[in-house]
C-alpha cells in the first residue's frame, strides 16, 4: 500500500540538518511505501550526524526517482550515503547529478560518499547522470572507508547505462600516514 508521493520539481532544500535524511527522509509505516520524485531543484549543503546527507530512504518498497535537472551537492553525513541512502528502489536519470557529497566519521566504518545502496536494494544510473567529486573518508585507523561515489551492499542490483557516469570520487583513511 503506497503511503505517499511527494515530487520537487523546481526551488532548493538548503543546509538542513538532522540525524538522518538531511533534506528528505522518506520513512512510511510498516507495510506501506512512499514514493519521491525530484525532476528538478536542488538539495544542497544538508549534514546529518547518520546516514542520508541529501536523502535517506528507510524502506524497501519506496521508490526514489531523480531525473530532469535535480541535483544534491555538497551533503554531509557521519556514516552511510554523503548524497543519497536507499533501502528501495533509486532511479536516477536525464542530467541528475549527485556532486560534492561525503561520508565522515573519525570513529567508524563509512560508505558511499555519493550513494549508499542497501543490501537487496536497486540502484539505475541512466543517460547523462552524473555522480561526482563525492568521498568516504574515515578518520579512525581501525575504520576503514568504501565507495566514494557509490557503495553496494551485497545482492545489490546496480545497473548504469547511456553515458552515466561516476568520476572524480574517493574513498580514504586519512588516519593512515601509507
Amino acid at each position: 500500500m503506497a503511503k505517499g508521493q511527494r515530487t520537487l520539481a523546481a526551488g532548493s532544500i538548503v543546509g538542513c540538518s538532522a540525524t538522518d535524511g538531511g533534506g528528505v527522509c522518506m520513512d512510511p509505516p510498516n507495510g506501506q511505501t512512499s514514493q519521491f520524485s525530484m525532476p528538478g531543484g536542488s538539495i544542497a549543503g544538508c549534514v546529518v550526524s547518520g546516514s542520508g546527507g541529501g536523502v535517506y530512504d528507510r524502506a524497501m518498497g519506496n521508490v526514489f526517482d531523480m531525473s530532469g535537472t535535480a541535483v544534491i551537492h555538497d551533503c554531509r553525513c557521519g556514516s552511510s550515503g554523503g548524497g543519497v541512502r536507499t533501502y528501495g528502489t533509486f532511479q536516477m536519470s536525464d542530467q541528475a547529478v549527485i556532486r560534492g557529497c561525503t561520508a565522515e566519521s573519525a570513529t567508524q566504518e563509512v560508505y558511499g560518499g555519493g550513494v549508499y545502496v542497501n543490501s537487496s536494494s536497486s540502484f539505475v544510473m541512466s543517460d547523462q547522470a552524473q555522480i561526482e567529486n563525492c568521498q568516504a573518508i574515515s578518520n579512525s585507523s581501525s575504520s576503514p572507508s568504501n565507495g566514494g561515489g557509490v557503495h553496494a551492499a551485497n545482492n545489490t542490483s546496480l545497473t548504469l547505462s547511456g553515458s552515466a557516469v561516476i568520476q572524480n570520487c574517493t574513498a580514504k583513511n586519512s588516519a593512515d600516514s601509507g
